[in-house]
């Protein structure tokens, strides 16, 4: 067995945890197995998290004006977002992060139109909870999660005049993909989800028995009295619905051009888990793909920010700076463009997003000026730098270190 290098476990922390920090490095140097090294990633307890008061306890606003609710949802939705930057900079379990982030830009919902940091709260905590689990689980969730039936309009879908917003994306985004299902199951879908609605008052997930639609249906070629409760698994009965989502992590883990060997491979190896995510999870940090994949995909602005203050092992960012970069860089969070999510990819290092990707660099340093930050090429870059990096004074080697083109790769 050969052992692991630090480039190699470097390579493997900032994929999977943001960054590769001393902290992290230090708790897997004895570390020497791949499979070991996912083990232990996968171990890592939940993350012992607080809520903002206004999610523990709601605020009545059943007396306040219309102005007084839009000032209040304003300051929620603040509160909102330094939450999550907060939870993602501080906590012990940075892959829950990761794969939060990534369901976040998967199963698709915007605070604009949800209109609500609590339901926008509550989502993010299912695929922070559920993230990690059951595929047919998640997807059973999410479509009973209040966010996600606002967003797609499900709220008010109703036998006499279905609205098949939520059952197009869930095929097209969400399972399946553009062309492995028909019309007719979109339409009949749509059917199947009347009822599935969200309590005006309290927000809360509700099946209105009157506005479903109880006559059979055809879905796939199979017809049932299908209800809300049937779709995941007969979603996940489809054949195309494993290499839709094994292609999904493996351009978000590895790189843009799946291999279709390999899909095909995981793919069995996620039907035969019963969709269990972390099986698959498993298996493709396990592929020589992933291993060999450094640099080959660009960091989020979120995953470039978070990353760069975890590295350094920084945890005090604040929420105007986390604002603006974030949404400079073109990745809001809560706030995505469309139901198709952020594209990623080569779009984060568009020309509009480089300046603000540079200019965080160079601010990030300056704030800091102070501290004595301190790393190696190892832990920094992914790839070789593109520029001769000094030998001496720690902080000229960071400003060049970071400044070169192969730190805004992972």
């Amino acid at each position: 067995m050969v052992n692991l290098t630090q480039a190699q476990k470097s390579h493997f922390l900032r994929k999977t945890c943001f960054a590769a920090s001393p902290t992290y490095l230090n708790a897997v140097q004895d570390i020497n197995d791949k499979g070991l090294l996912i083990d232990k990633l996968l171990s890592i307890t939940s993350y012992d998290y607080d809520y903002p008061d206004w999610y523990i306890t709601p605020v009545d606003t059943s007396e306040l004006t219309k102005e007084e609710r839009k000032q209040l949802r304003k300051q929620q939705s603040k509160s909102l977002a330094l939450w999550w930057q907060k939870l993602m900079l501080h906590s012990s379990s940075p892959f829950e992060e990761v794969m939060t982030l990534f369901w976040h830009n998967h199963f698709v919902s915007s605070i604009q139109k949800v209109k609500s940091p609590y339901l926008m709260l509550k989502q993010n905590d299912l695929f922070r909870n559920q993230g990690l689990g059951s595929f047919v689980d998640l997807v059973d969730s999410v479509l009973k999660d209040p966010a996600m039936l606002l967003y797609l309009d499900n709220n008010n879908n109703k036998k006499q005049a279905p609205n098949e917003n939520l059952a197009r994306e869930l095929l097209e985004l969400f399972t399946l993909g553009e062309g492995n299902y028909t019309e007719i199951d979109v339409k009949e879908i749509a059917r199947a989800l009347t009822g599935a609605s969200v309590k005006k008052r309290t927000g809360e997930y509700v099946f209105r028995q009157n506005w479903h639609d109880s006559g059979e249906k055809t879905i796939f070629g199979k017809t049932d009295n299908f209800t809300v409760d049937d779709l995941a698994a007969l979603i996940v009965s489809q054949e195309a619905c494993a290499p839709f989502i094994v292609s999904k992590l493996w351009r978000y883990f590895i790189d843009e051009e799946p291999v279709e060997q390999e899909i095909v491979r995981l793919s069995s190896i996620l039907k035969e888990a019963d969709y269990d995510l972390k099986v698959l999870v498993k298996a493709i940090f396990l592929t020589d793909a992933f291993w060999q994949s450094n640099g080959k995909t660009i960091k989020s602005p979120v995953h470039l920010i978070v990353g760069t203050y975890r590295q350094f092992e920084l945890t005090e960012l604040t929420l105007n700076r986390w604002v603006f970069f974030t949404k400079n860089m073109g990745q809001l969070l809560f706030s995505p463009p469309n139901v198709k999510g952020w594209p990623g990819g080569k779009a984060w290092y568009s020309s509009a997003a480089i300046f603000y990707r540079e200019l965080f660099i160079n601010r990030f340093l300056k704030w800091h000026k102070s501290l004595v930050l301190e790393s190696s090429e190892d832990m920094l870059l992914a790839t070789p730098p593109v520029a001769s990096l000094p030998d001496v004074n720690h902080e000229y080697y960071l400003s060049i270190a970071m400044a070169d083109p192969a730190y805004q790769l992972k």
